[in-house]
């Protein structure tokens, strides 16, 4: 009969690492396994994961009070190009094309619009990656409201009297967002600089291409929906890559060593997170 670990070693039963002898005192660990841990090691785990949930915390809340701040930023110059005197208004794609107008892609005007600026954090979930992405946006953002302040587009929305669901969608939208800050559509900004960031983050294949999709959907939905022009769309995306490509010149990424394949990482990556 084989021996069984005495009182200060144990086999570890973990899939990766089965086999393996160690000292139970130095590990940290009773002789039973990893879960009655204690000692150093195991302070240091509990340590490492509070550590990391606080992060995580903290993520969170930065990403939270961006979009708050952007938000507010957004209305006030939102208000501002709103003003009778000041709205400069073009022939709407309606005007042209009369089917154009598609209540039902309010589904993905709405939630594509909601999705596509978050899910890049899931792929850029690092602190330098954080950054970037949120640099992304914020230097975007800064050049689509010099746009809004000094163009200020309108446009005269359809009106949506049904009970549909996308009706509903768009009376919601109309109760909170003024005919006005159209050139460049931020819907299309967001979702040019989801699928760019989510490709760029590391997602698979699958999942970049999906994301693509979404984006060139929501797009198109700021026409269906009578919420912009075509040239808005047009910019929005112009608006998207000149960000990007601004971000990148002023935090260029580096090549690293991953485990024995090369990454591009942004340039401050050292600091982990």
């Amino acid at each position: 009969m084989p021996a069984s670990p005495g009182p200060l070693e144990f086999q570890d039963c973990d899939a990766q690492h089965a086999g393996a002898w160690v000292d139970a005192s130095s590990a940290g660990l009773s002789p039973r396994g990893d879960r009655g841990a204690t000692g150093p090691a195991a302070l240091r785990e509990r340590t490492m994961k509070l550590r990391v949930g606080m992060q995580n915390v903290a993520k969170v809340v930065v990403i939270f009070f961006f979009f708050a701040a952007w938000s507010l930023i957004y209305d006030q110059v939102n208000e501002h190009s709103a003003r009778p005197d000041r709205t400069i208004h073009l022939t709407r794609p309606v005007d042209r094309f009369p089917g154009i107008i598609q209540p039902w892609t309010a589904v993905i005007y709405v939630f594509g619009g909601i999705a596509l600026p978050l899910l890049p954090f899931v792929y850029n979930w690092t602190w330098p990656r954080l950054r970037f992405v949120l640099t992304c946006y914020a230097v975007t953002s800064m050049l689509a409201f010099a746009c809004y302040w000094l163009w200020p587009l309108g446009i005269v929305r359809p009106i949506f009297l049904g009970n549909s669901l996308g009706e509903r969608l768009m009376r919601g939208v109309f109760t909170i967002d003024r005919e006005a800050n159209c050139f460049p559509s931020g819907h299309t900004f967001f979702a040019t600089l989801g699928g760019i960031l989510v490709w760029r983050g590391g997602a698979s294949g699958a999942v970049s291409r999906s994301t693509w999709v979404l984006a060139v959907a929501v797009c198109a939905t700021t026409v269906t929906t009578g919420q912009h022009y075509f040239i808005d769309v047009t910019g929005g995306v112009a608006a998207a890559l000149l960000g990007y490509t601004t971000t990148r010149m002023l935090m260029p990424p580096t090549k690293r060593v991953v485990s024995g394949r090369a990454v591009t990482v942004p340039s401050n990556a050292s600091h982990g997170g």
